[in-house]
């Protein structure tokens, strides 16, 4: 009886050695596994945007709601250095409210065990700080090792810079740089071509490119109306490609979902497509000029579904790049 005791004690202090070591592997990997990153943000008292490597994420337009929120970021974040932004303003001339706050933290965990939780950095606006460094509560720059748990250590692989700050007029920009490992690809707009200056052009070069867009949203627009849905689904390719890779979904599974999307809409007696003609929408272009996108008033997606009931619609957002003159639906 002792030897079956001892055998099964033994087995069982393997069996925990061999456990406790994958779990450590697993610690010590993030980054180069599975890494989701998310952005974890709270806000209360201010008008504000929060940028990714020029791209606005997230948008809050009232002063009066708290906010807390994560968003999911990986088709954003790239391997090596990463941007990230507030901008933050009251909504008029006056003073932002002097308990408003914006917390912005970089989030990172593994796709398979989710409960492996770090947070790499944190920008944190706090207007309740010192008039001369508002952002005083921001995590410290410096060199982190995410092979032990995102400890600041001089020959950590994550850099943190420090925060910078700036004012135009009445909006405050606080940025902090990233610079951090990881098995993301490289996504393709990254790599894509810069737009023209839309804003120095007359009305009629402008409403020219405005309509040079327009004629792949038209496409969409049109097989929606007219049922015709296996024709404009080769657009979504890259789309849905590259987010099946940026959230570790089985290649195929966002090609299913927008075409079933699609074809609902198609098929919705419900709601009425609202037309869409070049002076009802304008360019929304990302801060990294990178990325664009055709918008109605209030930034407001141009393919729109209105209800015929009840008040209300349902829309279908889509971002271009541009590369060697040609329009890729890429978000």
């Amino acid at each position: 009886m002792k030897k079956i005791k001892s055998l099964f004690f033994t087995i069982y202090l393997v069996f925990s050695i061999f456990h406790l070591h994958a779990k450590e592997d697993n610690n010590m990997n993030i980054l180069q596994n599975k890494p989701v990153f998310e952005l974890k943000i709270a806000g209360l008292g201010a008008m504000y945007f929060i940028e990714l490597n020029g791209v606005r994420v997230f948008k809050q337009y009232s002063s009066e709601g708290k906010v807390q929120a994560r968003l999911p970021i990986n088709h954003y974040m790239k391997s090596g250095e990463n941007t990230i932004k507030i901008l933050s303003w009251s909504g008029d001339k006056s003073p932002i409210n002097p308990h408003a706050y914006v917390n912005v933290e970089l989030i990172v965990s593994d796709n398979n065990h989710p409960e492996n939780e770090f947070t790499v950095t944190a920008l944190r606006f706090d207007n309740t700080g010192p008039v001369e460094n508002k952002t005083v509560t921001s995590s410290l720059a410096g060199k982190y090792n995410s092979l032990q748990g995102f400890i600041a250590e001089d020959v950590g692989d994550v850099t943190i810079g420090e925060v910078v700050s700036d004012q135009v007029k009445n909006v405050f920009t606080y940025t902090r740089n990233v610079t951090i490992p990881s098995s993301l690809p490289l996504w393709a707009f990254f790599t894509s071509d810069e737009f023209p200056h839309y804003a120095s052009m007359g009305d009629d070069e402008y409403y020219q490119n405005v309509d040079n867009l327009l004629t792949e949203y038209l496409k969409v627009q049109n097989a929606i109306e007219n049922k015709d849905i296996s024709s404009i689904l080769p657009m979504f390719e890259e789309r849905n490609k590259e987010l099946d890779a940026a959230f570790y979904y089985a290649p195929g599974t966002h090609a299913k979902k927008i075409g079933i999307a699609l074809n609902d809409a198609a098929n919705d007696e419900t709601a009425t497509l609202v037309g869409l003609k070049s002076k009802s929408v304008v360019f929304d272009t990302s801060k990294n000029n990178k990325l664009n996108r055709l918008a109605r008033k209030r930034k407001n997606s141009a393919i729109v579904l209105n209800y015929n009931e009840i008040e209300g619609s349902y829309r279908f957002d889509m971002i271009f790049r541009l590369k060697d003159g040609k329009w890729i639906l890429t978000r």
